[in-house]
This record gives C-alpha cells, structure tokens and sequence, in this order.
C-alpha cells in the first residue's frame, strides 16, 4: 500500500502542526521538504503532480494515494483531522467530546502561527538566510 506524502517548509509551524498530528495518530507517511522555486518553470513537475498548475499553493501539503482515497489536503488541521481518523485510536486527537474546545484552541494557535508567518516573511525578505 502506498503512503501519504506530506510536502512541508522546515521553517513553517503549520508545517510541524501536521508533521506532530500524523505522527502522534501513528500514521505512515513520506515527509518531502517543498522546493518553493521563484521560477515558475521550476515549480511545474510539481505542480503538475498534485494538481495544481495555476492555483496558489502554501505548505503542509499532504498527497493522498488512491486507496486512501486519493485528492491533496492543503491544510494542517484539515491533515491533523485526516490523520486522527485513520488511525488505530480515532478521536485521540479530536475526541468527539470536546471538538468545540479543541476548535477554539486551533483558532488561537493559527492567529498566532500567523502572526509568525508574517514576522518570519518580514525577515525573510531583509536577511534570505533567515528562512
């Protein structure tokens, strides 16, 4: 069986957020850093791969194989949810019972995580060697 691969940036937290949800859900999965290419030529395999040719893209992304459904999620809750659901313990991440709470707390940390985003785009663009 083929495994999900998730596309990550090293420096992105939203990045970590999947990485941390697919391996706390004990899920398998091929990790590949994204080559983000200021050349869009450079960018098009990849693109072409997951679909995409045009579309604005961000990291996590995570491929899914045709028998787990195929499609990309672009998104790192929407990754953490998939993983919480395939796994061996459904709910350990998500517990049903508490999915208000849980929500709340991803909307903190994404206005956070955003907020880092930003700053490290900020530095990024003054010091290349920062991200």
């Amino acid at each position: 069986m083929s495994q999900p691969e998730l596309f990550y940036l090293p420096p992105s937290p939203f990045s970590w957020r999947a990485k941390w949800a697919l391996d706390a859900a004990g899920i398998s999965y091929k990790c590949s850093p994204y080559g983000f290419s200021p050349f869009y030529l450079g960018e098009l395999p990849f693109r072409w791969r997951i679909g995409k040719l045009f579309e604005r893209i961000t990291a996590p992304m995570m491929l899914l194989p045709s028998e787990q459904g195929g499609g990309l999620l672009t998104d790192s809750t929407d990754i953490a949810r998939w993983a919480d659901a395939h796994s061996s313990s459904p709910g350990q991440l998500f517990p049903a019972d508490r999915l208000k709470e849980v929500d709340r707390w991803l909307q903190a940390a994404d206005a956070l995580l955003s907020l880092f985003r930003r700053e490290m785009a900020e530095a990024g663009l003054k010091e290349p060697r920062i991200v």
